[in-house]
């Protein structure tokens, strides 16, 4: 009996991992197909671009404007290259403090009889 219930157990405990492992998964899938989906759409934003392929991944051919071309007065140096775009830092996010709560001072009660003094009394 007792062996016959482990059993059960053990079977349901791998059923529930098999059953989790295959939820995270799909979850990665998931995850992946949305950042293709995103990458795609950001490529075909992208202006004068184009999407192309590299080794199976697709990736954006961006085309450079000539106006990023530098012209020479005399015009010897055509064979001069283009100019290279820099590019900028990304900016890091400050980290925002944390309050600090604030303990609350805890008020005695007052006794409403008065302490027996032996003078008093």
């Amino acid at each position: 009996m007792e062996e016959e219930e482990e059993k059960k157990e053990e079977e349901e405990q791998e059923e529930e991992e098999r059953r989790r492992r295959r939820k995270r998964r799909m979850k990665r899938k998931r995850r992946k197909r949305r950042r293709k989906r995103k990458r795609k759409r950001r490529m075909r934003r992208k202006e004068g671009g184009e999407i192309g392929e590299r080794e199976g991944k697709e990736i954006a051919i961006i085309y450079k404007s000539k106006s990023n071309v530098i012209d020479s007065d005399d015009g010897d140096d055509d064979t001069e290259k283009k100019k290279k775009k820099k590019k900028k830092k990304k900016k890091k996010k400050k980290k925002k403090k944390k309050k600090k709560k604030k303990k609350k001072k805890r008020r005695r009660r007052r006794r409403w009889r008065r302490r027996r003094t032996r003078r008093g009394w």
